[in-house]
Formats: structure tokens, sequence, C-alpha cells
């Protein structure tokens, strides 16, 4: 990853190439298959408009990203916060869940601004775009 700590950037599942981009404010798009980003000041944000769109005409588009400050990238080839009771997977799937215009829980509570989020990819994850987001459980 060329992004360094400190870099403002936006995420979102790509389903197109099954992977996760990245894009910096101002810099090079890059897009990647195996590592998680930590992104610290992170918020989730869907446009409602877009949202209604995909909606009602379930075409597909990148309306949803996860807006935050680059913290680290680390290479890894699994999903390491699955099974770990301290994360929460965070979703968005407007055909699933057209009632919800936004990023959500497994419980349906939705998800804005975070002290730190962190958004994983790889071929071992069961999602169509082989990524998947997490935020910490608050203790």
């Amino acid at each position: 990853m060329t992004h360094p700590p400190g870099t403002p950037v936006a995420v979102h599942a790509n389903l197109t190439r099954r992977c996760l981009t990245v894009r910096p404010k101002g810099g090079r798009v890059e897009q990647h298959r195996s590592g998680y980003i930590t992104l610290s000041d992170a918020e989730f944000k869907c446009s409602i408009p877009g949202h209604n769109r995909i909606v009602r005409t379930e075409s597909r588009e990148v309306i949803a990203r996860v807006h935050g400050t680059v913290a680290n990238w680390v290479p890894v080839d699994a999903d390491i916060f699955a099974d770990n009771p301290d994360y929460i997977p965070v979703s968005y799937n407007p055909i699933k869940h057209p009632d919800r215009p936004y990023f959500f829980t497994p419980d349906g509570a939705s998800v804005g601004k975070v002290s730190t989020a962190y958004v994983i990819t790889s071929d071992t994850i069961d999602t169509k775009a082989r990524t998947r987001a997490y935020i910490r459980r608050v203790q």
C-alpha cells in the first residue's frame, strides 16, 4: 500500500473486481485483494438518493464508503476479525435491506462516526466483494 499513515482516504468494497478500493484525497486509487486497513476518525457514509435509486432500479453503483485517516495497513490472507468477539461486523446492502439506507451491525443498529474502523479483504471472505468492515465492540 502506498498510502502512508495520516493520509485521508475513502474505501469501498468493489463488487466488480471483488476487492477493496482505496481512494486518497487527490491521490491514486488502489485496489487490494488481501490485507486490512485501519482507519482512525472513521465515518461510514451512504448517499440516501443513491440508496433510493439502487432500491428502485436494482442497479449497482458506489454510493457507500468508509472515510477516515490511514492508521496502518496490514497484509493478511484471512479474515482475522471473523471469530473475534471484540469486533462487530458492519454491513450495507440496499438490495437485501432496502429499509436501511445506512451501514449497520448484525442487530440492525446504524453505524456512523467511530474512532476506529477496520476494513479487510481476502479471498476467504464470503461476501461478493471479498471485503468486510468491522468496528471494535465497546466494553
